[in-house]
């Protein structure tokens, strides 16, 4: 494997809360990787370990297999999506806490979920081309605001919770309740890892931002930050992804000090051509801006 770069190597061993953003091919997954072999070589105590959240399978391999190269294992490290991390972390081990919970609860797959908002799309006067969001703001509010969509939306929920089942969106609604009612829950969370790496943090959704930023604060300064990502290939903000701001990521996390670092290298293209595919995204936004603007 090829050695790291000058700017890889610094933004891997600066202290405190990092935050990096890269173009494509310049090795943000393998910088993520290091940035966990690093804090794990420095030591940290045996009930502690690294978080790392990532949005494909690929990528959670490539973390895992860098860490077991160097001895460690999944002792060391927990990685995998964030609807992942809420069941394992928040809603299993606190369910009991959850009135929706406490008598046993299971997770409708997308595929059983999408069969029964179809199902329901004549009755709600719902067009068989509409997306259907079952998303929640962080007051608990349902997202959409379109009423025939809302409608169907609040018979499917329960219809769900007659089933004792919750969808992927009212997991991650349901961990930052709890995490924001039972603030011991985050406050342990934070005690356990001690280093929260987020890979392309531009797909993050704003109720998973919340989750993660309930743990951070609570840590009172045990959870360190590591975030990766290129705003420029954000490919879920159709679906809530936020490619935020270093401000508004140290606003977030109560964080100000969290540091801005920028990775240009690329090892599978040439810089003049993620140079002209970067200037295309921006114009393309700003296309897209000024139509959305005409047509409100």
């Amino acid at each position: 494997m090829a050695e790291l770069s000058t700017q890889q190597s610094f933004v891997i061993q600066v202290d405190g809360d990092v935050f990096v953003t890269a173009c494509p091919g310049s090795g943000k997954t393998r910088v993520l990787s290091e940035k966990i072999i690093a804090t794990l070589d420095r030591g940290i105590s045996p009930h502690q370990r690294a978080l790392a959240l990532t949005y494909t399978n690929r990528a959670a391999d490539e973390v895992s297999a860098r860490l077991q190269e160097h001895g460690y294992s999944k002792k060391h490290l927990w990685t995998g999506t964030i609807h992942s991390f809420a069941l394992e972390w928040i809603l299993r081990p606190y369910a009991s806490y959850e009135p929706l919970l406490r008598n046993g609860f299971s997770v409708i797959d997308e595929a059983a979920l999408r069969k029964l908002t179809d199902s329901l799309r004549m009755k709600h006067g719902v067009d068989s081309r509409a997306e259907i969001r079952m998303g929640f703001l962080r007051n608990g509010q349902l997202a959409t605001t379109v009423p025939n969509r809302r409608s169907l939306i609040e018979e499917c929920r329960k219809r769900l919770k007659e089933e004792r089942l919750i969808d992927f969106d009212h997991v991650l609604y349901l961990a930052l309740d709890l995490l924001r009612r039972k603030p011991e829950i985050a406050a342990t969370l934070g005690a356990i890892f001690c280093l929260v790496c987020i890979d392309e943090y531009q797909d993050t959704q704003d109720l998973q931002f919340g989750i993660l930023a309930a743990i951070v604060r609570a840590s009172n300064g045990n959870s360190r930050l590591f975030l990766v990502g290129d705003k420029n290939q954000a490919i879920y903000s159709s679906l809530g992804g936020m490619a935020k701001t270093v401000d508004e990521l140290r606003r977030e996390f109560d964080r100000p000090d969290l540091s801005h670092h920028e990775l240009s290298g690329n090892y599978r293209s040439t810089q003049r051509i993620v140079d002209f595919c970067a200037s295309f995204c921006q114009a393309d936004k700003e296309k897209v801006i000024s139509l959305a603007r005409h047509v409100g």
